[in-house]
């Protein structure tokens, strides 16, 4: 005869109440490095289950949802101190019994009282290997169990404080009311035949539609499922840190329990280290760099993919066997962070944060004339219908730091961050080009010195490509010369050099004419307009947002001295002083940048630029003479 125990202790609260398939709390030791440094945040849980993640993390607030409304509507009465007053036997003839009672209550629409909540957990701990499943009709169709002892629970007061703070929805995860900074963890159904885990199919077109859900939080994200290759596909795809846990099976008929693998993906939080990358395998060391073109599909107007995971899924282990990746973007309104500010933003306060207060400070769809197609005079009519209106994006680019080329230690547990602030125009996702190039070594082949002559005006910002200085022209010259076939060029300024920086990025977009009215009319109320934020807290602004400051506010400010004669007027020497105190007490402009070298497969390798792309040199003081040195580095990646 089967026995029966009964658990009412305290003590056990804490463990999950339901005896649940697929249940993730052999993965609490992995979540809980990934939870704790943001445990002060609101948890979600779309797919909420049987509750093994939550009470393990124990959040101070929770958002649970299910599509099984049975289940949720066993925590609403557990919430309340459910107390089971009915016989709870493991036996069949009282278990099928039960489970027909159920299904009565399901068919005259009575599964939401605290009778239906009491049956639920007597099937589910009686029925076979804690299965839910449901016919098309909506019957719980779950067979007896057959356990020789079952431990029952009937008094689930305990419950009453910890969830407390716990809210518990049922439907469409979709339509959950999940705030910015919530931690979001997925652990949708398994992308296997088998999905009729509620009324409704879990189908593929699900799986996608709950990834591309998850993608577009701004917040922390954590997903686990079944280690299939298109899932893993699908996540590094949409821009997840994918790694896999070896995992006990979950379910099986043939009672199969011998290891499988488990798919993590992460968005905006430092991966666990327990995580193995999906390529593990090193192929055999290369003597050549390997140069990999990937583009990128965003989801989003602003999204983040993992550049790294990307390749993992789209080319397996070729990087394995190099030690270092030079990545690489030709567009000025996506990019990457230097490698330290996104290894400290990966811990706090996340990358997606980091940037979201840039995007903040130039909102899209403000009154940027770059977005007034009417005037953009350089463009043909048939260009102007289909150019994007992104100004906020190239601000937030410059003021972010962002960089079109950057390197990293080939660390495949350590993702690197491709952030796209206009991945999206007139509803339709932009096709991004991006190179990652494996190496072992970086050797230097050439120095030079080139002088780059500015302004007289304390502000002013050049364009390194103007076909007047001959800059490019002399640069191109100097890396023909030396035929590295794959390397860097970067150019810094020369350390004597102060109050200057250098960036990467569209140089007529930031020409702003249809200001020069409004200087004229008024120049302090554009100094005022246009600097407020920066000047309001310069502490609060890292380098960046002053670098673009500087280079658009001088670019009106020197034509309107120029027309009105005063080149040394007080208008321009008080802005000279509004922006200079803060970048040199509270921010360190960038004072380098990376251009790819490339040969094309032609032998002779060139700088490779994007269409749109220009360095430029900025200055928020007047230069000891009118002109300022940068310090060039040529390299060879080998």
């Amino acid at each position: 005869m089967p026995q029966r125990q009964t658990d009412e202790g305290p003590a056990r609260a804490a463990l999950p109440p339901l005896k649940w398939a697929g249940g993730k709390r052999w993965q609490l030791p992995h979540l809980r490095e990934i939870w704790a440094p943001h445990a002060h945040r609101r948890l979600v849980e779309p797919f909420c289950g049987g509750l093994a993640v939550v009470l393990g993390l124990a959040p101070g607030r929770a958002l649970l949802n299910d599509a099984n409304p049975h289940l949720i509507n066993f925590y609403r009465w557990a919430k309340r101190g459910l107390v089971i007053d009915q016989p709870l036997e493991n036996e069949a003839e009282a278990y099928y019994a039960a489970r027909a009672r159920f299904n009565d209550l399901i068919a005259r629409g009575r599964a939401g009282g605290r009778e239906a909540a009491a049956l639920f957990y007597y099937l589910n701990r009686t029925g076979y290997n804690g299965l839910c499943r449901f016919n098309s009709r909506g019957e719980f169709n779950v067979p007896f169990g057959r356990y020789a002892r079952i431990r029952y629970r009937r008094d689930f007061s305990a419950f009453r404080d910890i969830f407390r703070h716990w809210s518990f929805r049922t439907g469409d995860f979709e339509t959950l009311a999940v705030r910015p900074d919530d931690f979001v963890y997925a652990d949708p159904p398994y992308d296997v035949p088998f999905t009729r885990y509620a009324r409704e199919a879990f189908s593929w077109d699900d799986q996608v539609r709950a990834a591309e859900w998850l993608a577009r939080h701004p917040g922390p994200v954590v997903l686990t499922n079944q280690s299939t290759e298109r899932v893993r596909r699908l996540y590094a795809r949409l821009g997840f840190h994918v790694t896999e846990l070896a995992a006990p099976r979950r379910i099986s008929c043939t009672g199969d329990r011998t290891a499988a693998a488990e798919v993590v993906a992460v968005r905006n939080v430092l991966p666990s280290k327990a995580g193995r990358p999906l390529a593990p395998r090193r192929t055999p060391m290369s003597s050549e760099p390997l140069d990999l073109k990937l583009d990128v599909i965003p989801r989003s107007r602003f999204d983040m993919v993992d550049l790294r995971g990307l390749v993992s899924a789209t080319h397996g282990a070729a990087l394995a066997a190099f030690s270092h990746c030079l990545y690489w973007s030709s567009h000025t309104t996506a990019g990457f962070l230097d490698r330290s500010m996104a290894s400290r933003l990966l811990q706090k306060p996340g990358v997606a944060a980091y940037i979201d207060a840039f995007r903040a400070i130039f909102p899209e769809g403000a009154d940027y004339e770059h977005d007034r197609m009417e005037r953009r005079v350089e463009l043909a009519p048939e260009q102007r219908i289909v150019e994007p209106r992104n100004a906020d994006s190239h601000l937030a680019f410059i003021a972010a730091g962002l960089r079109t080329c950057v390197t990293y230690a080939n660390k495949p547990d350590e993702p690197v961050c491709f952030v796209d602030l206009d991945g999206v125009n007139a509803g339709k996702p932009r096709r991004r080009h991006t190179r990652v190039i494996g190496y072992h070594r970086e050797d230097v082949v050439a120095r030079r010195q080139i002088e780059v002559p500015v302004s007289s005006h304390p502000v002013d910002s050049i364009n390194l490509k103007d076909p007047r200085l001959g800059i490019a022209e002399e640069l191109a010259e100097f890396v023909q010369r030396h035929g590295v076939p794959k390397g860097r060029l970067r150019l810094a300024l020369h350390p004597g050099e102060r109050h200057a920086g250098l960036t990467v990025n569209e140089y007529e977009t930031l020409l702003m004419r249809h200001d020069l009215p409004e200087v004229l009319r008024d120049p302090l109320r554009f100094a005022i307009e246009k600097g407020r934020h920066a000047i309001a807290d310069p502490r609060a602004v890292p380098a960046k947002t002053i670098e673009y400051a500087k280079y658009d506010l001088v670019r009106v400010l020197n034509q309107a001295v120029e027309r009105l004669g005063l080149s040394e007027s007080l208008v321009e020497r008080l802005i000279a002083r509004m922006m200079a105190v803060p970048a040199n007490r509270f921010l360190r402009m960038k004072r380098s940048v990376n251009l790819l070298v490339s040969d094309e497969g032609l032998g002779k390798g060139s700088v490779v630029e994007g269409t749109y792309q220009s360095t430029i040199l900025v200055q928020w003081h007047r230069a000891d003479r009118q002109s300022r040195l940068v310090d060039v580095t040529l390299t060879r990646l080998h």
